[in-house]
């Protein structure tokens, strides 16, 4: 990378998290964590679209379904659209009843209703679920630092832990709203008003098309019968035990 393209990415960065600390410092407790539940619907959108698509999307999913078959990508699109026609379903009543007993995750609530084991049993379900989820972010975040830098890709992995432990512990989801606002314009932009229009140019969508062979284009190249649908059942979990998606639920001003 030239030094400018260098210099853009850690002003990028920067900045981002000295919005994101900066609003997550100024307030709260209830700001810190649910934006005081006065989160406007425009803002909801931006800040789910940017926090769904991101490294594990492009570079992760999109990356591993080219390589083996439709089967991959596809389980995950429907499974996610399943997961948050499911938070739809169960939102409305599960808000009320954390407005009403102060909760803010999945597994407090269930503590009030079903006592202090269960709890301990939905967390460490969340727990597992999302330390999966974070390690293919956390590895998309290495590569790109490894690509840009040249450094050692266990060096790029620490510094991608590094600032999202910070990034977390100080400008909360009130930061995150904050920042999310940024990355969902940037990604729209970056990616339909630029790459899109240069990739078309280059290669015609006929043409990208007709060069896929048929093991890719099979939904059951990648695990076969069992995967697609054992995938798409339980991957409606995901979404369901999702940390920042919950979290998202009661911020809403409603």
């Amino acid at each position: 990378m030239f030094p400018l393209d260098i210099l853009i990415v850690v002003a990028w960065s920067l900045l981002t998290l000295y919005i994101g600390m900066r609003a997550g410092l100024k307030e709260n407790f209830a700001g810190f964590w649910v934006n005081n539940r006065k989160t406007k619907i425009a803002l909801l959108v931006f800040t789910i679209v940017a926090t769904q698509i991101g490294g594990g999307t492009i570079i992760g999913i999109a990356s591993s379904t080219y390589k083996v078959g439709t089967g991959f990508g596809l389980v995950a699109l429907i499974s996610t659209l399943t997961g948050f026609l499911a938070i739809a379903w169960l939102a409305p009543a599960i808000k009320r009843f954390g407005n009403k007993t102060n909760a803010f995750t999945l597994p407090e609530i269930l503590a009030v209703r079903y006592g202090r084991l269960t709890q301990v049993v939905a967390g460490l379900v969340v727990v597992l679920a999302y330390l999966a989820m974070l390690a293919g972010q956390l590895v998309a975040t290495g590569v790109i630092i490894q690509i840009w830098s040249g450094w050692s890709f266990y060096i790029a992995l620490a510094i991608a832990a590094v600032g999202v432990v910070v990034y977390s512990a100080y400008a909360g989801l009130k930061g995150d709203l904050a920042t999310d606002v940024l990355h969902f314009w940037f990604m729209a932009i970056a990616m339909f008003a630029i790459l899109l229009p240069i990739v078309l140019f280059k290669e015609p969508v006929g043409h990208i098309l007709s060069s896929l062979t048929a093991l890719q284009l099979s939904p059951v190249t990648f695990g076969g019968y069992t995967y697609l649908i054992a995938g798409v059942i339980f991957g409606v979990l995901i979404p369901l035990v999702s940390i920042e998606l919950w979290l998202r639920v009661f911020v809403y001003m409603r």
